[in-house]
């Protein structure tokens, strides 16, 4: 619209359209969802201007039809379900959407793949109107994956990886196959969270079928991995290895929910990630994880790009100091100080993981800080090389895996 647009009757005062725009947004940041509602039923401009707002982010929360509320009418549906049908209806409000979250309640044992007839008739007609969207996070139950109750249900939801404008997938406790996996390396930006194997059997049938097909060209350049459980380290490794060439960012930690669990670094070989610039990873802070340490810095052999690596120390009380010294802190030292492979390393952050206990009140800040501290101090004293040769040892943020 024109920069002379302006807003207004003749009983008020006239407001440029870029002035009612920037209101409009400073609203929406303050997450006022229904001042911006009240707005929108002002005119049809405002409406227009509103929905800019209200649909820019959008979460559907997926829900099995009960049994007595089969063959219902649109009307009387689940609210779920209206919202994606008005969505389809209207092309231009789909395409507003930047932010798509899709969620669903932990599923009842007898749930039948029929009850989620309604809504993947309803969701396949989605996909094709999400002509702008950037950010998909899909949102399965801890417990049970309720995206493989029904097979066109989850037919559906691939589908999505595949719009050609997403920029960043985040999939949280969803069961997978290889092929399912490397299919993700499209995407420039992707988060997994909880992610399984499928199960050993189809998954090695899907590594078979995915040899058949043609190499596919990475775009993925950030990676985010937290593993709901250490033995699936290998498994999703093979996403790293399949988009090598292009990964410049990748974080490889542990489940939120247990202490001092390994991450098969082991898993991860530097020299194969030509891309790589900063890389994070969580270690037990006990002699493995220090020798697991060794390992991967040991694995860039030949040379890396790396700028900068974070250390997540994940520990709940410093071992004694004559157990410390047993450690191979040489082997660490050793590595990063070597200018031949790491000449463009110069940042050693070290942060604590956030612990999260479901059922037991939560460690205090407070109590982080000091853990920070004290395993902060414990690296600047044993990585005397790497302080020499001037890389900067500095505490990070805690870190916590995601929202709980």
């Amino acid at each position: 619209m024109s920069s002379n647009t302006s807003v207004g009757s003749s009983r008020s005062i006239s407001l440029p359209l870029e002035v009612v725009e920037k209101i409009l947004k400073d609203v929406d940041d303050l997450g006022d969802r229904q001042s911006l509602i009240n707005c929108s039923l002002v005119s049809k401009l405002f409406l227009y201007l509103c929905r800019a707002h209200l649909f820019r982010d959008i979460k559907l929360f997926l829900e099995p039809d009960h049994p007595e509320q089969q063959g219902r009418s649109e009307e009387t549906m689940p609210t779920s379900v209206q919202l994606i049908a008005f969505l389809v209806s209207d092309p231009h409000v789909a395409s507003l959407i930047r932010t798509l979250r899709i969620t669903g309640a932990e599923p009842h044992p007898e749930t039948a793949a029929s009850q989620w007839t309604t809504i993947v008739e309803n969701l396949s007609n989605l996909p094709l109107k999400l002509t702008h969207i950037r950010y998909l996070v899909i949102q399965s139950a801890f417990f049970t994956d309720w995206t493989m109750l029904n097979p066109e249900l989850r037919s559906v939801l691939n589908s999505l990886y595949s719009l050609q404008t997403l920029q960043h997938l985040e999939l949280h406790y969803m069961l997978m196959t290889t092929q399912e996996l490397l299919s993700l390396i499209r995407i420039p930006e992707v988060t997994l969270i909880g992610v399984l194997s499928i199960s050993k059997l189809e998954d090695t049938e899907a590594t078979k079928d995915d040899s058949r097909l043609p190499p596919r060209r990475s775009l993925l350049h950030n990676l985010k991995i937290v593993m709901k459980r250490p033995d699936m380290a290998s498994f999703l490794s093979n996403i790293v290895k399949a988009a090598a060439e292009t990964l410049k960012l990748l974080q490889w930690l542990s489940s939120p929910y247990h202490e001092m669990e390994r991450t098969h670094l082991e898993s991860i070989i530097l020299r194969d990630l030509p891309a790589l610039v900063s890389l994070t990873v969580c270690i037990p802070l006990d002699h493995s994880g220090i020798g697991d340490l060794v390992t991967l810095f040991g694995s860039a052999s030949g040379g890396t790009k790396l700028e900068s690596i974070e250390i997540v120390c994940d520990y709940r009380r410093i071992p004694d100091q004559r157990f410390i010294d047993d450690w191979n802190w040489q082997g660490v030292d050793t590595a990063l100080a070597d200018d031949a492979v790491y000449g463009a390393f110069h940042t050693l952050k070290v942060s604590v993981k956030k612990i999260v206990y479901p059922k037991h009140k939560q460690l205090s800040t407070g109590v982080y800080e000091r853990m920070l501290n004290e395993s902060l101090t414990l690296f600047r004293s044993k990585l005397q090389m790497a302080l020499d040769k001037g890389v900067k040892i500095e505490g990070s943020e805690i870190l916590q895996m995601f929202r709980v």
